[in-house]
């Protein structure tokens, strides 16, 4: 039985929580322009490129770091992107091309940034005891919260969604899996899986989480010691009750909702993107020569998925793909589009 429907004529209407809306004013195609940034690196490296003219030739850029980037954001109300990294590393940069560093208060890796609600929010790993996350209004001066004291979890991913910021990861030793929400990014409150809850998920982590208007659907990794190689997706409501609606991924890392459809790459020595609009009718697609894909984004009317080593997988249609070797030996891990051209 197929968990949702998509309707795609202007004036059907449904009760069904799980079901959702397609607009006539949703289309596949986008008229203006856009930078494509596309950032990563490994111990001894960091990597930022940027695109154009579309995805199709990618120009390195130089950087104040020596170790890799997780994620990048970008400020269309500053004209700011904002890029964190390892070891609480923050950069930003007008233009992506010029970029400065700046002072995060952390010393712990940096996995996540998004920019909403008039403010950047980042999210990483906990330092000792103590998990924080981090918030500015100029990318300048950074805060710090703390969101968790004891062993505390992982923070992989932050999403504005459903007009709040919600924070997803787990515990990196033992399984247990983690959600934080906030309205403004600096008062939190927590939603905790850990190995002693008896939900569905307290043996597994969240990787990354969408929304897609009516329901929350997140991806979720296996125990990190018994079965990290192991995934599923799931769906909520309200970020509490969750039911699984697909099992048995490799590795999955990303999940987004774009036009209609359930995208979610992972893998490990072979990429992969499936999709579905239903939750519950899945197609694969083998992302050729990557590893470790990353977020998948639909900018300049093509997907964009990257990955390692040094590769960028696009597709016009979500089904057919091809991929891009930017001769880069790097791990790439997010990609944005950024200011209009």
């Amino acid at each position: 039985m197929a968990i949702t429907k998509i309707y795609k004529g202007t004036n059907d209407v449904t009760s069904s929580f799980l079901k959702a809306y397609k607009g006539s004013s949703e289309i596949f195609s986008q008229m203006s322009l856009k930078r494509l940034v596309l950032v990563g690196g490994l111990s001894d490296h960091s990597t930022v490129m940027t695109s154009d003219d579309g995805g199709i030739t990618w120009v390195e850029r130089t950087t104040p770091l020596t170790t890799g980037i997780n994620g990048v954001a970008y400020s269309p109300n500053l004209n700011l992107y904002v890029a964190v990294g390892r070891d609480g590393k923050i950069i930003t940069s007008p233009d992506a091309i010029t970029w400065t560093q700046r002072t995060s208060g952390v010393t712990t890796s940096l996995y996540s940034v998004v920019w909403a609600n008039n403010k950047f929010v980042a999210c990483g790993a906990p330092g000792g005891t103590k998990l924080y996350n981090l918030y500015s209004t100029n990318g300048t001066t950074w805060t710090k919260t703390e969101l968790y004291g004891g062993t505390a979890p992982h923070l992989y991913s932050v999403r504005w969604l459903n007009g709040q910021f919600i924070a997803v990861g787990g515990w990196s030793t033992g399984g247990g899996s983690a959600v934080f929400t906030s309205t403004n990014g600096s008062s939190w409150s927590k939603i905790l899986y850990d190995s002693q809850n008896t939900s569905v998920l307290k043996d597994y982590t969240f990787a990354d989480i969408t929304f897609n208007g009516l329901v929350y659907v997140a991806v979720l990794r296996g125990n990190p010691i018994t079965s990290p190689n192991m995934g599923m997706v799931a769906y909520s409501s309200n970020l509490s009750s969750w039911t699984i609606a697909k099992t048995g991924l490799t590795y999955p890392m990303a999940i987004n909702y774009l036009n209609g459809f359930y995208y979610v790459t992972g893998g490990t020595t072979t990429g992969y993107v499936i999709y579905s609009s239903d939750l519950n009718t899945w197609t694969t697609k083998t992302l050729s020569s990557c590893q470790y894909p990353r977020p998948i984004i639909f900018e300049n009317n093509k997907f964009f998925v990257p990955g390692y080593p040094g590769i960028i997988n696009y597709s016009e249609n979500g089904t057919t793909w091809t991929y891009k070797n930017t001769g880069k030996t790097t791990e790439f891990t997010d990609i944005i589009a950024g200011q209009e051209l």
